[in-house]
């Protein structure tokens, strides 16, 4: 593992090389593919408060299309479940790599895109970053006709940390909050199309020392090595593995991952495939040859977005073999 690398899988923001792999990946677009991106010049509401937690706010930037498809779809960039580099800087959705890579081409395509920033360790630990976009969700369908969307047809997309917390979106209980105050909170928490990169599906299953230090992180315990953990670091993260709560209602999946990726390995991506696909749920699984933790190389990008795209329109027009189902009326 080279230097850059290891910089990186620690959480860094935009390292040289995800700045390097940002810009190989952005090269090997096609020239169509670039008139798409070119054409997603779009009109941006920054920094919306979609809530308040423990005095912090909570902000997303909307992204609207010029020819919007009616359908929005929540983009979680990945982090290692972390908060803020450092005090005073800049927000991750507002230098995270993984932002200027998947929403314009979704914005091209016709999707508003909200952009989710949410708590994060070291300063909170879980569930409060999977709270916030539970929040998001509840926000973004609430308002649904401000952004000219459907409330009932929602899709996410999330890379690593991000993929973790939309793949729980898809696949948790939704909690009835009918009783709530704020109306915004009465909402469904349920997405109805996943997207996830490099997805930590299930957090048991071993892996390097720099993932242990971020799941120690995200959950406020020390996890400890694979084979030596604590029944409550265990228990832990068995319950924030989106793994654990497959049903058949849960939405489809399409997970894409690194076929060398060390930090989350791609036995994440075929183990929750294959639980999704037993309980009824469509899924699909890309794994990209000769890749590690940020496999977007050059030649994989145009496809890989394209199946991006593909994946939602068929999820959110509701032409998936299995039915994709409308969130629970929970008001």
């Amino acid at each position: 593992m080279n230097p850059s690398h290891r910089r990186l899988l620690n959480g860094r923001p935009l390292t040289l090389l995800a700045r390097g792999l940002l810009i190989v990946s952005v090269a090997a677009l096609t020239s169509r593919q670039h008139s798409a991106l070119r054409a997603a010049q779009n009109e941006v509401d920054a920094n919306v408060v979609y809530g308040t937690q423990a005095g912090v706010p909570l902000f997303m930037d909307v992204h609207r299309p010029q020819k919007a498809n009616g359908y929005g779809v929540v983009l979680v960039p990945g982090n290692g479940w972390a908060g803020l580099s450092e005090p005073g800087g800049k927000p991750l959705k507002d230098y995270n790599p993984q932002v200027p890579l998947f929403m314009p081409p979704l914005v091209a395509a016709g999707y508003t895109v909200f952009v989710v920033e949410h708590r994060g360790a070291p300063r909170f630990h879980y569930p409060s970053q999977i709270e916030d976009v539970a929040r998001a969700v509840r926000f973004v369908r609430h308002e649904a006709t401000r952004y000219g969307i459907n409330g009932a047809r929602i899709g996410a997309v999330g890379y690593s940390s991000g993929a973790n917390l939309v793949a729980m979106l898809g696949v948790r209980p939704d909690i009835n909050h009918s009783t709530a105050a704020d109306p915004v909170d009465r909402e469904s928490a349920r997405i109805q199309c996943v997207v996830g990169g490099g997805t930590p599906a299930d957090l048991t299953q071993p892996s390097v020392p720099d993932a242990n230090k971020m799941l120690s992180g995200y959950l406020g315990v020390d996890v400890g090595e694979y084979g030596a953990r604590s029944a409550g670091a265990e228990a832990l993260l068995r319950e924030a593995s989106p793994i654990n709560y497959v049903t058949p209602d849960d939405s489809p999946m399409l997970l894409f991952n690194g076929a060398t990726d060390l930090l989350v390995p791609a036995s994440n991506s075929r183990s929750m495939a294959a639980a999704l696909r037993k309980a009824g749920v469509s899924a699909q699984v890309i794994e990209l040859s000769g890749t590690g933790h940020w496999p977007l190389n050059a030649a994989e990008v145009p496809h890989l977005l394209t199946e991006m795209i593909a994946w939602l329109d068929r999820c959110l027009a509701g032409t998936l073999q299995a039915p994709v189902k409308s969130p629970p009326r929970l008001k």
